[in-house]
């Protein structure tokens, strides 16, 4: 009897904790936001608008994706290289000169890497990425330049020199791929190799940054803010030589900065915050800053304000320059 007895209260247990079960997955479910519901701040999708053709950003928001879109590459009648996290498309003309600079390409990805986890702590392998490579596309000339980034995003790329592509949906934040000029060669420094370098990291940068954002909750920080830390992780010094003291009381880090002045800013900015606050956190604000605004981020990784990190930048600058 005793056993009999244990056996109907081991079933009743077992039907009253089934029961808690499904129906507690079943709320938990009726919460989740349907993928193809999901929502992102419309003040996102206006910030990239406003964008100027020169800045080398281009996003688009894909309300409607498809899981298959990330297995996907445009490649033309381009040839590639690729390895187990990038793939490099060049021009087939000329292949015996286009060659060899995707396989220096590949290898100054694979620089970044560390570097990326160095300053921003981590790194979107593709594993991370649904398996998604990051695509990396060498122009040879301005025409089959402003052709690719036709074919990637449906328009050009302006007077930019290198630019990232990317769009965002319910399924994160997709790389279309990076797109870089010939002048990416010889706009940033004599040494045609590290010009093309701090070109690649610049746009490398955009990638790591956007692919770690939150954007179904969080807002884009300002332009100078990215623009800005792109070139604080290329390393790009010949941003100092734009720097123009006299337009500092024109401008402030409390607020956006839509035009090519934001690289000089942002990067000078970030110059200040690492000498003022070390390099671990100028990583902890860049962190912060996937899931928080900048003020809130600021807060918590450098006890500061955006009033704070303007006035001792603007102070940097005068003492500097």
């Amino acid at each position: 009897m005793k056993s009999i007895k244990s056996i109907i209260s081991w079933i009743i247990s077992l039907s009253v904790f089934s029961i808690i079960f499904f129906v507690s997955i079943n709320l938990f479910l009726s919460n989740l936001v349907p993928l193809k519901d999901a929502k992102i701040p419309p003040e996102t999708i206006e910030f990239f608008k406003k964008i100027p053709d020169y800045i080398g950003l281009k996003f688009r928001f894909n309300p409607n994706p498809d899981p298959a879109d990330w297995g996907k590459y445009y490649d033309g009648d381009l040839l590639y290289v690729e390895d187990t996290c990038f793939i490099v498309y060049y021009v087939a003309k000329d292949s015996a000169v286009e060659r060899p600079k995707a396989d220096l390409t590949l290898e100054l990805a694979h620089d970044a890497i560390p570097h990326s986890f160095d300053v921003m702590k981590s790194y979107p392998y593709p594993y991370l990425q649904k398996n998604r490579k990051l695509p990396i596309y060498i122009a040879n000339s301005d025409d089959a330049y402003q052709s690719i980034i036709e074919e990637i995003y449906g328009g050009d790329g302006g007077s930019s020199v290198g630019i990232y592509i990317f769009e965002y949906s319910s399924l994160g934040a997709m790389a279309l791929g990076i797109v870089l000029s010939p002048e990416a060669w010889t706009a940033f420094d004599f040494n045609k190799t590290e010009s093309y370098k701090k070109t690649l990291w610049h746009e490398m940068n955009h990638y790591v940054y956007y692919s770690n954002f939150n954007f179904a909750t969080n807002t884009v920080p300002p332009l100078w803010f990215t623009e800005g830390l792109a070139e604080y992780f290329a390393g790009n010094e010949v941003r100092k030589q734009s720097v123009q003291k006299s337009k500092l009381d024109d401008y402030s880090l409390d607020k956006d900065l839509l035009n090519s002045d934001a690289y000089w800013v942002g990067y000078t900015a970030f110059l200040y915050l690492e000498e003022n606050k070390g390099k671990s956190n100028v990583s902890n604000l860049v962190t912060a800053s996937y899931s928080q605004n900048l003020n809130s981020a600021l807060r918590s990784s450098n006890n500061i304000s955006r009033k704070d990190w303007d006035s001792g930048w603007k102070g940097y600058v005068r003492g500097k320059w």
